[in-house]
């Protein structure tokens, strides 16, 4: 499988916002990843300080990519490479006014890690930005929520807990068990898709029983 480490045009791009953005991060999986030594991710997310959907368009006609509009109201566009957009590199503005703010509004502690552009490039670790102890929790493997707000900013990410508890193998802290059974009913406001797609992603697990027989009893497949 090629991975956007294999792509020659995502890292041109990744080196381009590097210079042109000194207050541009690699979030997320990647990040996460990086510590998990897993290099088989075909996608990068990466957080500016401006707008992200039209510093998206611009870097895909620097690089020959092609630009893919996600959401231009919330600053955010991708980067689609290769054949059928095999590697993508995902580019959104700032939830708040820094950094340390976008990290706090996101789902989970592993995932609300960044790296500056320029130290992802390099493979550099040392400047790692993690407000919510992720690092910690990674390696602990275990999955905990960045705030209690989590599941009400977005109810899809209680099924995305099981999702990265059968992924990786990590266990669901006590805390977000109990946030999961207090806003279960929420599940039912999600579009149909977004559920299959997160529950497709589990079924295709090895430890998908366990994560479903965990997902019956804090009264999530009842609500699905």
């Amino acid at each position: 499988m090629k991975t956007h480490r294999d792509d020659s045009r995502m890292r041109d791009a990744l080196h381009i916002i590097a210079s042109e953005l000194p207050e541009s991060y690699v979030v997320g999986g990647a990040v996460r990843d990086c510590f998990l030594q897993n290099d088989n991710r075909i996608d990068v997310d990466v957080v500016v300080q401006g707008d992200g959907y039209e510093i998206a368009k611009r870097v895909a006609d620097q690089v020959d990519g092609s630009f893919v509009p996600l959401d231009r109201r919330h600053g955010t566009g991708r980067i689609a490479f290769g054949e059928r957009g095999a590697t993508e590199l995902d580019v959104s503005s700032f939830k708040g006014p820094s950094i340390q703010e976008d990290l706090i509004k996101r789902d989970f502690t592993i995932n609300a890690m960044a790296l500056p552009v320029a130290d992802y490039l390099t493979g550099s670790m040392h400047n790692i930005i993690d407000p919510c102890g992720g690092l910690k929790d990674l390696s602990q493997g275990l999955i905990r929520v960045c705030s209690d707000d989590a599941f009400e900013d977005d109810p899809l990410r209680m099924i995305r807990a099981f999702r990265f508890s059968a992924s990786l193998g990590f266990q669901i802290s006590s805390h977000t068990y109990e946030l999961i059974v207090r806003h279960n009913e929420k599940i039912t406001s999600v579009a149909g898709e977004r559920i299959r797609d997160e529950c497709m992603i589990i079924l295709a697990q090895g430890r998908c029983l366990e994560s479903l027989k965990a997902m019956d009893r804090v009264g999530l497949l009842d609500m699905v």
